[in-house]
């Protein structure tokens, strides 16, 4: 399957919904007090946020050509 039909299954992102994770989960370097588990963790959170931030502009970016 290539990326385009997973993009057109994907649901559709709202602006604000992009806008809230954003704040929820900004981008951080880590700090030292936290754990190795933590930073991890808090890596994991920010990947998934960049990759619905993808997403989101591949939305945006295929309503405009249509």
């Amino acid at each position: 399957m290539n990326e385009k039909s997973n993009l057109d299954k994907f649901p559709p992102l709202s602006k604000e919904l992009i806008e809230e994770i954003n704040k929820l989960f900004p981008e951080l370097s880590a700090d030292l007090k936290w754990s190795e588990k933590e930073v991890w963790f808090r890596s994991g959170q920010r990947s998934i946020v960049r990759f619905l931030n993808s997403h989101y502009l591949k939305q945006q970016d295929n309503i405009m050509e249509k």
